[in-house]
């Protein structure tokens, strides 16, 4: 039986998608209307008989012994894919297994992947997931994608309807897209692909690519003739153009889908009508939408109309006729009730089920009454013995939890110590390269530089001082930290380079605390490995905040970053920042992130820009 979300927005998505035949590739599990064999698309024309040739074994070499062999691989192949048809699960297994044990052997490895691809079915129709991707991923281990790409493709949309039915619409998408980059342009099995993705776009509301690959798969099956699935992506479009506030079109589209429905007769109009109907409600033209509305509800069987009564009850109260909107939300509620009543027989039969069961077991003790006061003396034991066993569990389970929240908390503060060592390490390494630029000074016999710098160095190492046990620090002070680096630098490399630093839409850096010294190594390699030796030096440092994160890029137009040359010199600051942004991730849900790129498009001096994401709090 359906389930149908209560609210009429959420009810009108889950009836767009009524039509589809949502992910029913491959390995569907037995209870479900079309069964598939794995390997095999539902809907496309497929032999009767589901055996291969040998994998690098010409046909017409084959001796005696190599064909006894090939009948045998097909018997157990074809076997195990009735008995699955039959959901027949441990029978198909031990079909498959022993299939796999002479491929093994034979070192067929076609047939090694087949049967693990057969495997993974089985544990995929018997609701074991974490088994069957194993299986799936084992066979892609034996499979060669260039040598026999529509087999791998059976497996990618294997993995796509599995992860479809467990919700990781993102896996999902995926592995259907794997597949599709595999099939055959013109080809049926394409079209059902490509229909899937559609619907997971849908679910994943990526509503752009979805209406691509709708129009796409449209024309694909005008040219296949094939109406059936021509009707859902109409169906699914107009969800789609009514997701956008599309309303015209997404009426077109379900007029569309809706007359190859007539015309063909297959499949029920529920969902094109409701979604016509939806889209003239949202477009105010409250008249029409009840009329599709009530074809909707003549379609409609039990469940069913519950979202499309609470669609009419909205559509009447649009309209401020009251009465009409009670009389619907009263259907509604008879509806509910009815059904209420329905589950509640069904629950009161299998309750009289189990009485009459008890009572015929109590019959049975009546005429075994000689052991009655021993079975009674027996169950009281039993009662006695779950009540201990669940509070040993009970017990078991609370000094488990206490366990783990201490580890939790030991991991905690040792990655705090961590990181408080690595800023230990971080401002002596800061420190010794500042007294390096001082003994530069001193040896080029320039005082008056030599004392400006001293002064400002000064200053800088009292900040770093008074910040080396603190965790993080105002964005302000990190900047002032950060200018009075660049003015050192600036200073020593004699004017060889300008920087600026501007905040975007910052208007109190004070309240914002990120890690600190998280900013100055970065910067520190732009000067050291940016721009040396480059004349008109510039570096630039931009903040802004989007969402939960401090945005900083910091840019330079020196030589660009060498990633496929490996420095000579183990830069140490680097090596440290790095590990401090590990252990960060480590220990907190929003992590420090960092991107590269080059800055411009001078082949001589790209440049470099380094963009940091970085959590902050107030």
């Amino acid at each position: 039986m359906l389930k149908f979300l209560l609210t009429a927005r959420k009810a009108i998505l889950y009836l767009g998608l009524l039509s589809l035949c949502h992910y029913s590739l491959f390995a569907q599990p037995p209870k479900r209307r079309a069964l598939v064999a794995p390997g095999r698309i539902m809907g496309a024309k497929m032999p009767g008989q589901d055996t291969f040739p040998p994998q690098n074994k010409p046909a017409q070499t084959l001796n005696p012994a190599e064909e006894s062999n090939r009948y045998l691989l097909d018997s157990f192949y074809t076997e195990g894919t009735k008995l699955l048809h039959g959901g027949k699960l441990e029978e198909a297994e031990s079909h498959y297994a022993s299939g796999l044990t002479l491929s093994q052997k034979l070192a067929d490895s076609l047939y090694v992947g087949r049967f693990y691809n057969g495997m993974g079915a089985v544990f995929q129709y018997g609701h074991m997931p974490d088994k069957a991707i194993a299986m799936y991923h084992q066979s892609l281990v034996y499979i060669q994608e260039q040598q026999n790409p529509e087999e791998v493709s059976k497996v990618y949309i294997n993995l796509g309807a599995l992860y479809a039915g467990m919700k990781d619409f993102q896996n999902a998408s995926m592995y259907f897209k794997k597949a599709l980059g595999l099939l055959e342009e013109s080809s049926t099995v394409r079209l059902h692909v490509m229909t899937n993705l559609v619907a997971l776009s849908l679910d994943l509301g990526d509503y752009a690519q979805g209406e691509q690959l709708a129009k796409t798969a449209i024309h694909l099956a005008e040219k296949l003739g094939s109406q059936a699935i021509l009707s859902t992506l109409y169906t699914n479009l107009s969800k789609i153009y009514a997701e956008d506030s599309r309303w015209e079109m997404a009426i077109d589209a379900g007029h569309k889908a809706l007359a190859i429905k007539e015309n063909t007769q297959q499949g029920r109009p529920l969902a094109a009508l409701n979604n016509i109907g939806h889209a003239y409600h949202m477009s105010g033209q409250y008249v029409k939408a009840e009329q599709y509305y009530h074809e909707a509800l003549a379609h409609a069987m039990g469940e069913e109309k519950l979202p499309i009564l609470l669609n009419l009850k909205n559509t009447a109260s649009n309209q401020q006729d009251y009465g009409r909107a009670l009389g619907y939300l009263e259907q509604h509620t008879q509806i509910s009730d009815s059904l209420s009543q329905l589950h509640l027989k069904e629950q009161i039969a299998e309750i009289t089920e189990k009485y009459e069961a008890n009572k015929k077991q109590q019959q049975i003790d009546v005429l075994q009454a000689e052991n009655e006061l021993q079975e009674q003396l027996i169950r009281q034991q039993r009662i006695v013995a779950i009540g201990i066993a669940a509070f040993v569990l009970l017990l078991g389970s609370l000094i488990y939890l206490w366990q783990q929240q201490q580890r939790t908390k030991q991991a905690l503060d040792r990655a705090a110590l961590q990181q408080r060592f690595l800023r230990a390490q971080l401002n002596p390494h800061f420190i010794f390269n500042a007294l390096q630029s001082i003994q530069h000074f001193i040896y080029k016999n320039d005082g008056e530089k030599s004392m400006e710098y001293l002064n400002s160095f000064s200053k800088l190492i009292r900040t770093v001082l008074e910040t080396s046990d603190r965790e993080e620090i105002p964005l302000s002070e990190e900047v002032q930290m950060t200018k009075d680096f660049l003015r050192l630098h600036q200073l020593n490399s004699g004017d060889t380079f300008e920087y600026h630093l501007t905040l975007h839409h910052i208007d109190d850096p004070d309240s914002i605390f990120i890690p600190v010294m998280l900013i100055q190594p970065f910067v520190e390699n732009a000067i050291v490995h940016g721009i040396k030796n480059r004349a008109n030096g510039m570096i630039s440092l931009h903040f802004e905040i989007r969402e939960t994160y401090l945005i900083a890029e910091i840019t330079d137009n020196g030589k660009g970053i060498q990633i496929e040359k490996p420095q000579a010199h183990r830069s140490m600051g680097k090596q440290i920042i790095n590990k401090r942004i590990q252990t960060y991730n480590a220990s907190h849900n929003q992590k420090i992130s960092i991107e590269y790129s080059h800055s411009r498009p001078d082949p001589e001096f790209p440049g470099t820009k380094v963009c940091i994401s970085i959590p902050y709090s107030t």
